[in-house]
């Protein structure tokens, strides 16, 4: 837009402009209407420039930007003119006619250019906004908008796979961080089996007591070997002494069997409810 606004500006010799002039009036609000308006800015002088919020303008008098836009707004005054330009972001110069009330505004284009007349152009004057001036903010807003609302939309585009991809991540360290702890406590566990094991051999057929109870201890035999148990409770998780003292704190125990899986990394304590006439009872430790 300013090499074209450029180009523009080389047409100004077309119009021989009093340089002393800022003619500040023209764009003043107080400027009038109608004819009252076109007298202050070109009274006496064949152009001029000024401020409109922020964006400079220079006027032609007796001039028009070529080719003329189709369609019209309305505009009372010079003032009025420059500023529909000033708030429309396509818009780089515009021409007030002065005898209809009307404001033409022409956007960028290669053949744009002023076209100055003495005999044809009473009445009208070409704006044009100068290069290098800031935009009003107004103008630009919706462009912001746009930009913002594109990037937001890219930028979730792009977050959504990654938080997907983190979301997967999460689960997947949740289920290592599950199966690690039961891999400890089946260390733990097989472990403990091991340490029951290496004690099996060198208890068999020995007799402990436990509290005020005598047990005599087989290795590596079934339960219906030793004894037909009725009722018998399972109690998960004891060790070989732990089992030892279940049974001691039961007065109706007639013995433990603590049987060991080693395949499965499991140990569990039966407590045999059969009463038998022995004055001691059995406890009985198997490996299988």
């Amino acid at each position: 837009m300013i090499p074209k606004l450029l180009r523009l500006a080389a047409c100004l010799p077309l119009v021989a402009i009093t340089a002393a002039d800022n003619s500040g009036d023209c764009f003043s609000s107080s400027s009038g209407l109608g004819a009252a308006s076109y007298s202050n800015c070109c009274s006496g002088r064949a152009g001029g420039q000024g401020e409109i919020d922020g964006t400079e303008f220079e006027y032609h008098c007796k001039a028009w930007f070529t080719p003329v836009p189709s369609t019209s707004r309305a505009a009372a005054s010079a003032r009025s003119c420059a500023q529909l330009c000033r708030n429309d972001e396509d818009c780089v110069a515009s021409t007030w006619d002065r005898t209809q009330n009307k404001c033409f505004l022409s956007e960028a284009h290669d053949d744009l250019g002023i076209q100055p007349s003495e005999q044809y152009g009473e009445g009208f004057i070409a704006f044009h906004k100068r290069a290098g001036t800031t935009p009003p903010v107004d103008a630009c807003q919706s462009l912001v908008n746009e930009a913002v609302a594109n990037e937001a939309a890219a930028c979730e585009a792009q977050m959504k796979p990654i938080r997907e991809r983190r979301d997967e991540l999460q689960k997947e360290r949740d289920e290592l961080y599950e199966s690690n702890q039961r891999l400890g406590e089946n260390a733990r566990a097989s472990e403990k089996v091991l340490e029951e094991y290496k004690r099996c051999p060198l208890l068999h057929l020995q007799q402990t007591t436990v509290g005020t109870v005598t047990y005599k201890q087989y290795c590596s035999q079934g339960v219906s070997d030793i004894t037909a148990p009725s009722g018998p409770r399972e109690q998960l998780g004891l060790s070989y002494d732990e089992c030892l003292v279940s049974c001691s704190n039961d007065s109706w125990c007639q013995g433990g069997v603590l049987h060991q899986e080693q395949e499965q990394r499991e140990t569990y304590c039966l407590v045999l409810f059969h009463f038998g006439k022995d004055n001691f009872k059995a406890i009985l430790q198997t490996i299988r």
